[in-house]
């Protein structure tokens, strides 16, 4: 058999980079300041530049938090469809 399983795999499998994302948007309550410090650290790991990265100060309702989830997560849909990323 000509070439390994693994090469026959992985010459299949869809090259990625990081190169290829218009913005990463991280979602982070104001108050929770070591989250977002670890976030950032993450992010600055993979290299990923500070201009790519965008926060979405995170809406709390303390009585229905998933409300404030999904207000949340709509807020960062909407900016990314306004801005076309």
């Amino acid at each position: 058999m000509d070439g390994s399983i693994i090469d026959l795999v992985t010459s299949r499998i869809p090259q990625y980079s990081i190169g290829n994302i218009d913005m990463i948007y991280y979602i982070n309550l104001d108050n929770r300041v070591a989250r977002k410090k670890h976030i950032l650290q993450q992010l600055h790991t993979l290299d990923i530049p500070k201009e790519k990265i965008t926060r979405i100060s995170a809406t709390s309702i303390p009585f229905n938090p998933q409300v404030g989830c999904a207000i949340s997560h709509i807020e960062a849909l909407t900016r990314a469809y306004q801005l076309e990323h």
